[in-house]
C-alpha cells in the first residue's frame, strides 16, 4: 500500500512533532508499506522518512524542479521523481496514494488538505484521509469545518470524508481497517 504523507517540512518545529513523525515512519517501514511524500529531509517530513528508512521501508520522494534545485531531499529516498511544478507534484502524489495521512503542517499542508477533501467530496476518488492530530494541532481547523457546515457553505457529508487519529498507532489501526475492508 502506498501511504502518502503530508506535513511540515520546516526544521524549527517542536521536537514532539518530529518524534511522532519518526514513529509514523517506523510503522510505515515495519508494515512494508511504501512512503510517498514530498522528499523533504527536515521537519516532520524528514522525520517520517528517517523512521521509514530505519525499518527498511521503501520511500518515494516527489518534488518540483525548483525545490530540487534549492533544497536537500532526504537521503533515504529509493525513488526520486522530479516534476515541473508543484501542481504536477500534487497530482502525482494523489495518483500514487492508497491512503492519505495528514500530519501537522503549514500553508502547503493546508493547501493539500483542501485539495484532497475537495476531490473526495466531488467523488474524484474514495481514498481514505486520516489526520494525525498531534498535540491537538488540527482542532481549530475541525471547528472551522463545522462552522462551514453550520453556515451552509458545505453539507454535513464533508465531516465524514476524513478520520482523525491522535497517535501513529491509531493511524495504523485505521489503515488496517481499510486493508481488511479491501477499499
Amino acid at each position: 500500500m502506498n501511504i502518502c504523507v503530508f506535513g511540515s517540512g520546516i526544521e524549527h518545529i517542536d521536537n514532539s512533532y518530529k518524534e511522532v513523525g519518526y514513529e509514523l515512519g517506523k510503522l510505515i517501514g515495519k508494515s512494508k508499506h511504501t512512503l510517498v511524500f514530498g522528499a523533504g529531509s527536515i521537519g516532520m517530513m524528514g522525520a517520517v522518512a528517517d523512521g521509514a528508512a530505519s525499518e527498511g521501508g521503501y520511500i518515494i520522494g516527489i518534488l518540483p524542479e525548483k525545490l530540487n534545485e534549492t533544497s536537500t531531499p532526504s537521503k533515504h529516498i529509493n525513488e526520486k521523481i522530479v516534476t515541473k511544478t508543484m501542481h504536477e507534484r500534487k497530482i502525482l502524489m494523489e495518483d500514487m496514494a492508497d491512503v492519505f495521512v495528514i500530519c501537522p503542517g503549514g500553508f502547503g499542508t493546508f493547501e493539500e488538505i483542501a485539495e484532497v477533501i475537495s476531490l473526495k467530496r466531488l467523488d474524484y476518488f474514495s481514498i481514505p484521509i486520516i489526520f494525525l492530530n498531534t498535540n491537538d494541532y488540527y482542532n481549530k481547523l475541525f471547528e472551522m469545518f463545522e462552522v462551514c457546515v453550520s453556515e451552509n457553505f458545505a453539507s454535513e457529508r464533508i465531516l465524514k470524508l476524513y478520520e482523525v487519529a491522535r497517535t501513529p498507532k491509531e493511524v495504523f489501526e485505521m489503515i488496517d481497517g481499510v486493508i481488511k475492508r479491501g477499499s
